[in-house]
């Protein structure tokens, strides 16, 4: 199907190795892994079984960086599928914008005048007299945040159930609970190497909780049942 993408054309003007190592700071953090999507080189985040990948592509020349993003929506693996841009309002579509403007300012923050940005080698540095060049990463506090909250209220949910849902179905809403709360680990996890981490954690021990506390429910109800 037909490129639906959008697209960023940002003029930096700033050291090859100055970009590189951001964006590739921001790919690692978000878990992007590399593909070739017929003869086309990608960036891609996600599995398609659960929700549609980001996709991301980038290049950089003459001081101008393009940036091409969106999502995959899968039809038949990888074979056939539907490019998604962002420019919707779903809660994933802003997040996504949200990341790409949160990576355009970082990549336009102010940095010394030098030739190039040295990476973190003491000892390459000791010997060549090099003093390291302080910059600023890709901050995963969003994620630390997304995922706090989510676990959060999965949290509150599950404990409420355990006074109401005892007399019902319990496996109607265990599944749909469970999936929320490994959600929201996931995005805490994410978040511990941000500058919220004390979020990111308490969202992974919220969300873990969440999902003990339904499976030892869901546990209980199914042997009541045989009693």
């Amino acid at each position: 199907m037909g490129k639906k993408r959008t697209r960023y054309d940002i003029t930096l003007n700033k050291p090859d190795e100055f970009v590189e190592t951001i964006i590739n700071d921001y790919l690692k953090k978000q878990e992007y892994r590399q593909i070739v999507l017929k003869d086309e080189l990608i960036w891609q985040s996600g599995i398609s079984a659960i929700a549609a990948p980001k996709c991301f592509k980038y290049s950089y020349l003459n001081g101008i960086l393009h940036i091409e993003a969106w999502f995959m929506k899968t039809i038949i693996g990888n074979l056939i599928y539907e490019e998604l841009d962002l420019s919707g309002h779903w809660i994933r579509t802003v997040e996504y914008k949200n990341e790409i403007e949160d990576l355009i300012k970082i990549l336009q923050q102010n940095i010394p005048d030098y030739n190039s940005v040295q990476t973190n080698n003491t000892y390459e540095q000791q010997i060549n007299h090099i003093e390291p060049v302080m910059i600023n990463g890709f901050d995963l506090k969003r994620n630390a945040t997304k995922g706090f909250i989510i676990s959060l209220i999965s949290l509150i949910i599950s404990l409420g159930l355990v006074c109401v849902l005892i007399f019902a179905d319990y496996a109607l809403v265990s599944v749909p609970l469970i999936l929320i709360s490994a959600w929201g680990i996931t995005e805490a996890r994410k978040g511990q190497n941000s500058s919220k981490q004390e979020l990111g954690i308490a969202g992974m021990v919220m969300g873990t909780i969440s999902i003990i506390i339904q499976l030892i429910i869901a546990i209980l109800i199914t042997i009541a049942k045989f009693i």
